[in-house]
C-alpha cells in the first residue's frame, strides 16, 4: 500500500530501517543451511540473537498489532508478527538452545545443520497447535538431522518453539513455492498468517531484508545481541527480468499519446529501472514484481498509474474480422427456446458424478462398461467422474424438486465426457435429456383432483417440437432397460436413431428417490444432439393457404396386430399423394368382431386440392386407390 500511494503521489517511499548492528561472536561455523528443493524453497536466511530478554514489547508495537487483528504474547513473538505486517516478510524464531541440543547428537562440537527437504512416508510434525499433522508427499519440510523442525512457509514445530526461558534465538526468513505452500496448506487445512503471504508470493529479495529488521528489532527491544554474519542459503539467485518495451506498442495497446520519456517516468515511479535504448525503453522489474513478465504488463501499469478515468473513449481503428457463424450453437438455441415455449424448464446440472450414481439407470440391465473420465481431485468421493449421462443429472435435480413441487417438467442441454483412444482430452457429445411427472395441469374448482401426465404427454412434447423444426421423425416401439416395457419407443430420422423416450423404469424412479405419488409415471427422453443438430433444416418451403373447401372422410382398416400404426399413416401418406392434406388416428379395436392376430384403425383423412372444389367423384378415386396400394403393401382391408 505504501508503495502504491507514494507512486500515485510522486513522493518518496520511506523504507524501514534494514540496517543491523551486528557486534556478537561470529556465526560462521555454527550454522549451516542446505535444500534438496531449490525450486519449493530458493532462499533461507538466518541470524542469531543471544542474549535475549523475555519482556513484554513496547506499548507503540503492541497497539499497532492490535490494530492490525493480531494479539501482543512477548517481544519476540510480537517483532516476528509486526515486521510480517511491516515488510511483508513472515519470518520464525526458533530456540537456538534447544536446537544445539540436539545437534551435540548428531554432530557434538559441529555446526546445527539446518535442511529443507520433502517427507519420507509417514512423517508427521507436531505444530505449534499441538496437533500432529500427516504430511503429504509435496509438503516441504525444515529440519535437522534429528528430526523435523517446522512446516516450511506454514507453521513452526513444537518442539523448537520459543519458551519462556528461552534468551538464544535463531531466527529464520526464507522464500517458498507460493503454488506448493498454497497446496500445502489446503491438504493440512493449516491456513496460516505465514501461509496466506506465502500463497500468494513473496519475493526471495525480501527474505534477506525482514530477517536483518527483525533481527535488529531483536536487539534493540529485547536487550540481545546479533552475532556477526548472516547465513544466506541462495543456491539459484533469481535473475532480473528485463524488458524491451516500444513506446508504440503502448499507444497501441493502451490509447495513450504518451512519449517514451512519460512511459518511463510512470515506470520510475513503481521503482522500475527504465534506460533508453534507440526508440525503444529498457526496463528492469523490481524485484518485489513477480507478476511482471512481458510488454503487456507494462502497458497495464502505465494505464494503472496513469488513471484509467483519464484514458480517452476511441472508436476501433481496425477492421473487423470476417464473421463465421457457429451454425450448431444457433441451433442448440433454437432448441432451447422452442423447449421452454413448450412449458418445461431449462436446469444445469453437476457435469461431475459418481460411476455408482449413473448405474441407477441400469437395473438388471448390463453395466455401462465404458472408461471415465476421472479426476485427481474430486469435491466430494461420489462426484470422482465425468458424466456419462445427461439424463442421470437430471433425474438427479428432478429427485430434489420432487419432494416439494407437484409437476415437474425439465430439461437439460449438456456435454457427456467419453474417455478418448486418440489422446489425453474426452469426447465431448452432446445431449438433451427431458424428465417430466407429476400433474398435467393445476387444482383448481373446475376440473376436480388433475390427472397425471403420461406417455403421451411427452409425445405430444416431442412431435411439437420436431414440427416446429420442420424435421421428420418418427417413433418406433422399442425395448430399454431404462424404461417401461410396453412403453418405449426410439427416434428416427428415416432409418437413424437420434433418441429415445418413454415411461421411466418403476426400478430406476425407485433408485433416484423420486417422491411420486402411486402409479404416477414418469416421463424421460433422452437425444443425441450430435445426431440431431446437423439434420436440422435452416430454411423451409412455405406454400400459401388453400382457399377450396376440403373433404373429410372416416377410413377403417383391418391390419396385422403386430403392424405399427405409424406404418400405416405412412402408407396412407404415400397412396393419398398431393390431395391427402391431413390423416388422425381416431380409434383402435380389437376384439370379438375381428379375426384373431388382427387390429382395426380407424382414420380421419383430409383431402383438399389447391385450384379446385373436390367432387365426390375425385376423392372416391382417391380413396379407392389408397385401399388398393395398402392392400398390396400390408394386406390392409376395409372393416365392414
Amino acid at each position: 500500500m505504501a508503495r502504491e500511494v507514494a507512486a500515485l503521489t510522486d513522493r518518496p517511499l520511506r523504507q524501514p530501517a534494514y540496517d543491523v548492528v551486528m557486534d556478537g561472536p561470529p556465526l560462521d561455523g555454527r550454522v549451516v543451511i542446505t535444500t534438496d528443493e531449490p525450486d519449493l524453497n530458493p532462499r533461507f536466511v538466518a541470524l542469531l540473537i543471544e542474549g535475549v530478554q523475555q519482556v513484554p514489547s513496547p506499548y507503540w508495537m503492541q497497539y499497532r498489532l492490535r490494530l492490525a487483528g493480531q494479539r501482543p504474547i512477548n517481544v519476540v513473538v510480537d517483532i516476528s508478527n509486526y515486521v510480517m505486517l511491516e515488510v511483508g516478510q513472515p519470518n520464525h524464531t526458533f530456540d537456538y538452545d534447544v536446537l544445539r541440543r540436539r545437534a551435540d547428537g548428531y554432530a557434538p562440537d559441529g555446526p546445527i545443520h539446518i535442511h529443507t527437504r520433502l517427507p519420507q512416508p509417514g512423517e508427521t510434525v507436531t505444530t505449534l497447535d499441538g496437533a500432529t499433522r500427516k504430511l503429504e508427499p509435496y509438503t516441504i519440510l525444515v529440519t535437522d538431522p534429528a528430526g523435523n523442525l517446522s512446516i516450511g512457509g506454514i507453521m513452526g514445530g513444537r518442539e523448537s518453539e520459543i519458551g519462556t526461558e528461552t534468551s538464544n534465538v535463531l531466527l529464520e526468513a526464507a522464500a517458498w513455492n507460493f503454488i506448493n505452500i498454497r497446496r500445502s496448506a489446503n491438504a493440512l487445512d493449516l491456513h496460516s498468517e505465514a501461509a496466506y503471504r506465502f500463497g500468494r508470493g513473496v519475493p526471495p529479495s525480501l527474505a534477506l531484508l525482514g530477517a536483518k529488521r527483525a533481527a535488529e528489532l531483536l536487539r534493540t527491544l529485547a536487550g540481545g545481541t546479533v552475532a556477526q554474519g548472516i547465513v544466506d542459503a541462495y543456491p539459484r539467485p533469481t535473475a532480473p527480468v528485463v524488458i524491451d518495451l516500444d513506446p508504440a506498442y503502448v499507444r497501441k495497446l493502451s490509447g495513450l499519446d504518451l512519449s517514451a520519456g512519460d512511459i518511463a517516468a510512470l515506470l520510475r515511479r513503481l521503482e522500475f529501472v527504465v534506460e533508453p535504448a534507440g526508440e525503444r525503453l529498457h526496463v528492469t522489474t523490481p524485484d518485489h514484481r513477480l507478476d511482471v513478465e512481458g510488454p503487456h504488463d507494462l502497458v497495464e501499469e502505465v494505464c494503472r498509474l496513469y488513471h484509467y478515468d483519464r484514458i480517452p473513449s476511441t472508436l476501433l481503428a481496425d477492421t473487423l474480422p470476417p464473421q463465421r457463424r457457429n451454425v450448431l450453437l444457433e441451433r442448440e438455441e433454437r432448441l432451447r427456446d422452442l423447449l421452454a415455449q413448450l412449458g418445461l424448464q431449462e436446469i444445469w446440472s453437476y457435469r461431475l458424478t459418481g460411476a455408482g450414481r449413473e448405474a441407477r439407470l441400469l437395473p438388471g440391465g448390463p453395466p455401462d462398461d465404458r472408461p471415465y473420465v476421472t479426476l485427481s481431485n474430486p469435491p466430494a468421493p461420489d462426484r470422482n467422474v465425468m458424466r456419462h449421462s445427461v439424463l442421470s443429472s437430471v433425474l438427479d435435480v428432478a429427485a430434489a424438486n420432487s419432494r416439494h413441487a407437484p409437476r415437474i417438467a425439465l430439461f437439460e442441454i449438456g456435454p457427456v465426457y467419453l474417455a478418448g483412444e486418440d489422446g489425453p482430452l474426452p469426447d465431448e457429445q452432446s445431449r438433451l435429456a427431458i424428465v417430466l411427472t407429476g400433474r398435467r395441469q393445476g387444482e383448481d374448482w373446475t376440473n376436480g383432483t388433475p390427472s397425471a401426465v403420461d406417455f403421451y404427454d411427452l409425445k405430444g412434447i416431442l412431435d411439437a417440437l420436431f414440427a416446429a423444426l420442420h424435421l421428420p421423425v418418427g417413433f418406433e416401439a422399442t425395448g430399454h432397460p431404462s424404461y417401461r416395457p410396453g412403453r418405449t419407443a426410439r427416434l428416427l430420422v428415416g432409418e437413424r436413431q437420434i433418441g429415445v423416450m418413454g415411461e421411466l423404469h418403476p426400478g430406476v424412479a425407485r433408485a433416484y428417490d423420486l417422491r411420486i405419488e402411486r402409479d404416477q409415471p414418469v416421463l424421460a427422453a433422452d437425444i443425441d444432439l450430435e445426431a440431431l443438430l446437423p439434420l436440422m433444416p435452416d430454411s423451409y418451403k412455405y406454400a400459401p393457404l388453400l382457399t377450396y373447401p376440403p373433404v373429410r372422410e372416416d377410413l377403417a382398416l383391418v391390419v396385422d396386430a403386430a403392424l405399427p400404426a405409424a406404418a400405416v399413416e405412412s402408407a396412407l401418406r404415400a397412396a393419398g399423394g398431393a390431395l391427402l392434406r391431413e390423416v388422425a388416428l381416431f380409434d383402435v379395436y380389437q376384439g370379438e368382431q375381428l379375426p384373431p392376430g388382427k387390429k382395426s384403425l380407424a382414420y380421419h383423412l383430409t383431402f383438399q386440392a389447391p385450384d379446385k372444389t373436390l367432387t365426390d367423384a375425385d376423392v372416391s378415386r382417391q380413396r379407392g386407390r389408397i385401399l388398393r396400394l395398402l392392400e398390396q403393401q400390408l394386406g390392409a382391408t376395409l372393416r365392414g
